[in-house]
């Protein structure tokens, strides 16, 4: 068993390990009840399934702006801004669940705060690793989060099974309260953390002409890949029935298999 004393420089990183790992619990119940939210509560159709995923992923797409803006900030303390920013998401979707532009306005504000953390991680954990184990920092930071989500799809399912009786309005608000309490709880261990004394040089963004065929071919991928997350769920919602506790199960396999 890979002990993180063999990978890391500073023992601090266990507290970053863990809010990972929490955070992943928080991801999995958000992620294992967003589809069906839209569709039984917002009444979401195909159509503005396209747009709120628009929406949902532009944060994404001006990521680069963002940590632009960011450049002269530690990344620990960009990583607790991107906790904060989606726990305010979490919290605002269990108190506009069913008000439309509301919700997705929320929505849209986790995403942002989850955009902002998914490049961080990576990055603190290869500036926090021994020379040589780059690879295993990274590997072990996204299975801590990939354990957490198994957690959360799940804990999805036995709520739902559980307390079904209350509406499913009021399980999906008990759930995201409970997912907002996650997103506090990584949020409060990375001031755990040691703040780096060492001054971390960023690289700048760099294209260059011999890689443009990879460029079209990642875009291409990423857009295959967008599309068939976005709306084989919602087939499955919108044209079998499939329910809440039935797409957090599946997501819960999913997220198993990417833990090795």
């Amino acid at each position: 068993m890979i002990k993180a004393k063999q990978v890391f420089k500073d023992s601090s990183i266990k507290s970053f390990l863990f809010s990972m790992f929490i955070f992943g619990i928080a991801a999995g119940i958000y992620g294992g009840v967003l589809n069906n939210f839209l569709a039984e509560i917002l009444h979401v159709d195909r159509f503005e399934r396209g747009v709120v995923e628009f929406l949902r992923e532009l944060p994404g797409l001006l990521l680069f702006l963002m940590l632009a803006l960011l450049y002269r900030i530690p990344e620990n303390r960009i990583i607790r801004i991107g906790f904060f920013i989606s726990l305010l998401g979490m919290t605002g979707l269990a108190f506009a669940l069913e008000v439309k532009w509301i919700a997705v306005t929320f929505i849209v504000l986790w995403s942002t705060g989850d955009h902002l953390i998914m490049p961080l991680r990576q990055s603190i954990a290869i500036h926090n690793s021994l020379p040589g184990k780059e690879g295993v920092a990274i590997g072990l930071v996204r299975s801590s989060g990939n354990i957490g989500s198994v957690i959360g799809y799940y804990l999805v399912t036995v709520l739902f099974i559980g307390l079904g009786h209350l509406g499913s309005v009021s399980v999906f608000r008990i759930l995201f309260i409970i997912g907002a309490v996650f997103t506090f709880l990584a949020l409060v261990f990375t001031f755990r953390m040691h703040s780096s004394k060492e001054h971390v040089k960023r690289q700048r963004i760099m294209l260059k002409r011999k890689f443009t065929r990879y460029y079209i071919l990642e875009m291409f991928f990423g857009a295959r890949k967008q599309v068939f997350l976005t709306f084989a769920p919602y087939v499955l919602i919108l044209n079998y029935g499939a329910s809440t506790q039935f797409i957090a199960t599946l997501y819960g396999f999913f997220a198993f298999g990417n833990i090795f």
